[in-house]
């Protein structure tokens, strides 16, 4: 199974077309038999992106490191659920789960919204089994 991580916060911030947006993302996924890798909060953009997975069947991993245990923000409907040991490791296994890592929000993608991320979805269809690496930055 093909998967996607998605950056965004676990805030909802002043927009609900964010919150709306990420959510809209997850169905897409969970309708693509894509999996979603994300940050594993239940909160703001995160938890809607997570939520909307869900909501169609979508298998998601959240990924957290172990300190934010105490804080119980954790997605309680996860699949899977991966402890890192602080951010950075966080940061790392998340790019390294994906496939294809995208983010949403800020700006970043929203404002061509979906119709942007089915073409990116188009690409990661394509490229399955041809991609050696994530990128040629890292």
């Amino acid at each position: 199974m093909p998967t996607v991580t998605v950056f965004c916060g676990a805030a909802k911030g002043h927009d609900p077309k964010f919150v709306d947006f990420a959510h809209e993302v997850g169905v897409l996924l969970a309708d693509l038999n894509i999996q979603l890798i994300y940050g594993g909060s239940k909160d703001g953009c995160m938890g809607a992106v997570a939520n909307g997975c869900l909501s169609k069947g979508g298998h998601v991993t959240g990924i957290l490191p172990e300190f934010f245990l105490e804080w119980e923000i954790q997605h309680p409907q996860l699949q899977q659920i991966l402890f890192t040991k602080n951010m950075a490791e966080r940061k790392e296994l998340l790019i390294e789960k994906g496939d294809v890592v995208f983010f949403c929000g800020s700006g970043i993608s929203y404002p061509a919204g979906l119709p942007l991320f089915k073409g990116l979805v188009d690409e990661i269809y394509k490229s399955i089994g041809t991609v050696q690496s994530k990128s040629a930055g890292r």
